[in-house]
């Protein structure tokens, strides 16, 4: 455990200012507009001016392994607290006016709509048994070539789809 919070802190060893930077990591993780409510600005600049830091420091900071990480984990952080305000604005634009795609996605993260894909009827990623194995295999082998023209017909679209669509006529 100490070793790998020594790791997570490698970026702050022989810092000289690490709680700016660690204030730089989280205005770096809020959106622009955001920054300047939280912070009171919403540039670089006026970060390094109020904070009294160099740009080039700034810059350098940047570059730092481990930075985009912490400002990553921020962000992830500021996303997850704002979720429940997202779904239920997502929810009330949906019983207003609703578009498919923002039912779906609403759907989808209530874990009541999952997209499936489909060849010849079977569900990929579902278990498949021996004779679907072996069809799958068979139609692969088809499709690239592998099988010769003495051993079956090969057809360029199969019988009864349409090959553009993958979908049955």
């Amino acid at each position: 455990m100490i070793a790998k919070e020594s790791e997570k802190n490698k970026d702050l060893e022989g810092m000289g200012k690490p709680q700016d930077y660690l204030q730089f990591v989280e205005f770096m993780a809020l959106p622009s507009f955001l920054r300047e409510k939280v912070f009171g600005f919403k540039t670089g600049g006026d970060f390094g001016t109020k904070y009294n830091v160099s740009i080039d420091t700034l810059t350098d900071w940047k570059k730092k392994d481990g930075f985009w990480d912490r400002v990553k984990e921020a962000r992830t952080k500021w996303v997850q607290e704002k979720v429940s305000d997202v779904l239920a604005s997502l929810y009330r634009k949906i019983i207003k006016d609703g578009s498919a795609s923002e039912v779906k996605l609403f759907l989808q993260y209530a874990g009541e709509f999952e997209e499936t894909l489909r060849v010849e009827g079977v569900a990929l990623g579902s278990k498949l048994n021996e004779e679907e194995q072996n069809l799958l295999k068979r139609a692969i082998e088809l499709d690239y070539g592998k099988i010769g023209e003495d051993d079956t017909t090969k057809r360029d679209e199969p019988k009864g789809t349409d090959a553009s669509l993958g979908k049955d006529k």
